[in-house]
């Protein structure tokens, strides 16, 4: 639908304020999801500053049993 000059003078007055609210509500919709967005991103990003210490912890017990087990195989092949 085209809103200019001649479809607005057609339009009652009705009309006209529904849309405008109608507008008006989707807007205010919008922003409100957008703030919830915005928020959610923001605890993401809090939980994952949290999450890195611990996943670097976790991983250099790993690399050397991954070690380990390499020179377990590279021992096991040799005999």
């Amino acid at each position: 639908m085209k809103f200019d000059y001649e479809t607005l003078k057609h339009m009652g007055p009705f009309s006209i304020t529904v849309s405008a609210l109608g507008i008006t509500g989707f807007a205010l919709s919008s922003i409100n999801h957008l703030r919830d967005l915005i928020g959610s991103l923001a605890d993401a990003k809090a939980m994952v500053q949290d999450i890195a210490p611990s996943l670097r912890a976790i991983q250099r017990p790993l690399t050397a049993l991954e070690q380990l087990v390499i020179s377990d195989d590279m021992t096991y092949s040799a005999a």
